[in-house]
């Protein structure tokens, strides 16, 4: 009677929580994992940085090229050379500069390191399609457990079906005076 009341009770708690689960196919299992997992997010940023750290090995090949201009106003006393006398004086001066550097050689440095970015972003593409993999694999598994214990699930229910009626016929059988309680 107990496990009767159990069981029951079980029921009437876990029946509100079981409606309002939704289910899930695998190939939503597949596309939310795959969209929110931090793993594969933290792969693809860092794809994103080898790409940017080759850009900027690619820039770095460029010529530069800058253009200063300056201007300068000073005032102020000073003796005159020709009086010795002091005099007020301004001084305007202007500057104007262009610089051009143009990396000739510099002993295939960027070359290697465009190459070695290069190379990262192709184990960055790696990693994230391993990644990928690992999570797909897993939820693989997990829907395959599920699926395996709602099967275990479903055989269980059947034997304690088929319990139950052995009981019933058992009970029949006494009742009857075909068997006695203790064969049985």
């Amino acid at each position: 009677m107990k496990n009767i009341l159990l069981a029951l009770s079980l029921l009437i708690i876990g029946a509100p929580i079981a409606l309002a689960q939704t289910t899930l196919s695998l190939d939503e299992c597949m596309r939310i994992a795959l969209e929110n997992n931090l793993q594969i997010k933290n792969s693809g940023y860092q794809l994103d940085l080898a790409e940017v750290s080759l850009r900027q090995t690619r820039a770095q090949q460029l010529p530069d090229l800058s253009l200063n201009f300056g201007q300068n106003f000073n005032f102020g006393r000073s003796i005159d050379v020709n009086t010795n006398q002091r005099i007020d004086e301004v001084f305007l001066s202007n500057g104007y500069g262009l610089n051009l550097s143009v990396p000739i050689f510099n002993g295939f440095g960027l070359k290697y390191q465009g190459q070695q970015q290069k190379q990262a972003i192709q184990a960055g593409i790696k990693d994230v399609e391993a990644s990928k993999n690992l999570i797909r694999r897993n939820i693989i598994t997990f829907y395959l457990n599920a699926l395996a214990n709602q099967e275990l699930f479903r055989v269980a229910q059947e034997q304690a079906n088929a319990t139950r009626q052995q009981i019933e016929l058992a009970q029949k059988r006494v009742s009857a005076g075909v068997a006695n309680e203790i064969v049985v």
